[in-house]
C-alpha cells in the first residue's frame, strides 16, 4: 500500500525551503559547510549550519534549537497540516518525528552555567526530553492523536516514516506529520570525535582519501496520507544487525537485510530502484559496508549519491532530509529533472565494489528511489519513495 507525501518542508545547511534546498543541492553547493576551529580542542572541522533566521518559541518547555529547526520546516507546510486537522479532525493527526539530541544543546549550557559558573539556579526552564520535538509541534497544531519520536541515531527518522507508515495502515490515524528534526551540539560533535570519526575537512564518501564526517542540523516534516499524491512512500526497510555499538557489520549484511525488506514492503524489484541516496558518511567502514551492500542488492549500474557533503550528517534529522532531497528531485519542481550529484574528489576507493556514483549534468525522469540511513548499534532503514 503506498501513501501519498502531500508536501514537504525543510531546513538545512543548503537552505531554507523547498526551492532554495533543491536549487543548492542540484548546484552541488556547500555554501553552508562552515569551517569551525572553536568546537573541537586543539582541532577543526566542517559543520553543516542552518543559518538564517528561525522562529522564536516563547514557551520555555519548549524553547530548543532542535524545536526551532522542526517548526521551520512545518510552517513552509501549514497551511497542508491545517486542511488535514480540518478535514479528519486533531485526534486524527498524529506526529512521529525522529531525532537524536534534542535538548543537548540547550543542556550543554546549562550545565556550562551551573558548574562553571557557579550559577545558583538553571538560566531556563526548556523541557530536554527526547520526545519534547513531537510534544512541541502536536501541542503547536492543538492535536491529540499519538505522537512520539523515534530515537535511533543516525536511522531515527527514516525509521519515522515506518512508524508513521503503521498508524495509517493500522487506522489509528487518517494523517501524520512525519519527519525529524535535530540541531548541532558541542558535545556531540565532540563524541564523534572522540570515536576517530570527524573529518577535519569536508567529507569526501567513496574516496580512497575520505577521512571522517562532518555534523549538521536541519529538519524536514512531511505530510503523510492515505490518499495518493504526486510522490508516495512506497516501502520502508528495517533490521537491526546489532555487530557493534559504534561499528557497522562490515560485510553490510545489516544494510542489505534494510533494503531488501523495503523492496519487499513495496514490491519493488531491485531493476526498479532507479537512484539511490546513500548513507555515505565518508567514515572508512560505513562506506565499505555500504558500497558491498548497494552492489549486492541493487547492482552496479543504478545512481548513487551522498548529499552529506553539502548537508552534513545531520544525525536523527538525516534520513528524513534525505528523503527529502530525492522527494525534491523527484518532484516537478526539478523541471530539468537533473540527478544530485555525488560530491567528493573523484578519487574512488578501488578497494570498494564499484558503485555508479552520479556525475554532474546527468538528468533522469526518477519514478522510484531509495534512501538509506544506518546507524549505531546497527539500527538501519532505507525508505523508497514512488513518483
Amino acid at each position: 500500500m503506498k501513501f501519498g507525501l502531500s508536501d514537504l518542508g525543510i531546513v538545512c545547511a543548503l537552505g531554507c525551503g523547498k526551492a532554495e534546498v533543491l536549487k543548492n543541492a542540484l548546484a552541488s553547493s556547500v555554501r553552508g559547510m562552515q569551517k569551525s576551529g572553536d568546537v573541537i580542542a586543539n582541532s577543526e572541522t566542517f559543520l553543516g549550519v542552518a543559518d538564517f533566521e528561525l522562529p522564536q518559541i516563547e514557551n520555555s518547555r519548549h524553547n530548543t534549537r532542535c524545536n526551532a529547526l522542526a517548526l521551520a520546516a512545518a510552517l513552509q507546510i501549514e497551511d497542508k497540516i491545517r486542511g488535514a486537522i480540518s478535514k479528519y479532525g486533531a485526534g486524527r493527526v498524529g506526529v512521529v518525528l525522529g531525532s537524536s539530541n534534542t535538548g543537548m544543546r540547550e543542556f550543554q549550557r546549562e550545565h556550562f552555567l551551573y558548574t562553571m559558573q557557579n550559577s545558583q539556579k538553571r538560566p531556563s526552564a526548556f523541557h530536554g526530553e527526547l520526545g519534547n520535538v513531537a510534544e512541541f509541534i502536536a501541542g503547536y497544531f492543538n492535536l491529540s492523536a499519538p505522537s512520539y519520536v523515534i530515537s535511533t541515531a543516525c536511522s531515527s527518522s527514516a525509521k519515522a516514516f515506518a512508524s508513521a507508515q503503521n498508524l495509517l495502515q493500522s487506522g489509528v490515524c487518517d494523517a501524520v506529520i512525519c519527519g525529524g528534526a535535530d540541531s548541532i551540539c558541542n558535545f556531540v560533535v565532540n563524541g564523534f570525535y572522540s570515536l576517530g570519526a570527524i573529518s577535519k575537512s569536508l567529507t569526501n564518501p567513496m574516496s580512497k582519501n575520505r577521512s571522517g564526517i562532518n555534523i549538521g542540523e536541519g529538519a524536514a516534516i512531511f505530510l503523510m496520507q492515505k490518499e495518493p499524491a504526486a510522490i508516495n512512500l512506497a516501502g520502508v526497510g528495517e533490521s537491526s544487525d546489532a555487530y557493534h555499538a559504534t561499528t557497522p557489520d562490515p560485510s553490510g549484511e545489516g544494510a542489505m537485510l534494510s533494503m531488501r525488506a523495503a523492496l519487499a514492503n513495496s514490491g519493488f524489484k531491485p531493476s526498479d530502484i532507479q537512484y539511490v541516496n546513500l548513507h555515505g558518511t565518508g567514515t572508512a567502514f560505513n562506506d565499505s559496508m555500504e558500497a558491498k551492500a548497494v552492489w549486492q542488492v541493487l547492482g552496479g549500474d543504478v545512481l548513487c549519491s551522498s548529499t552529506k557533503p553539502m548537508t552534513g550528517h545531520t544525525l536523527g534529522a538525516a534520513g528524513a532530509i534525505e528523503a527529502g532531497l530525492c522527494y525534491l528531485m523527484m518532484s516537478d519542481m526539478n523541471e530539468k529533472r537533473a540527478i544530485i550529484e555525488h560530491v567528493y574528489d573523484g578519487q574512488y576507493d578501488e578497494n570498494l565494489p564499484r558503485i555508479n556514483l552520479a556525475g554532474g549534468g546527468l538528468s533522469a525522469r526518477v519514478k522510484c528511489a531509495l534512501s538509506n540511513s544506518f546507524a549505531f548499534g546497527g539500527s538501519n532503514a532505507s525508505v523508497i519513495l514512488e513518483g
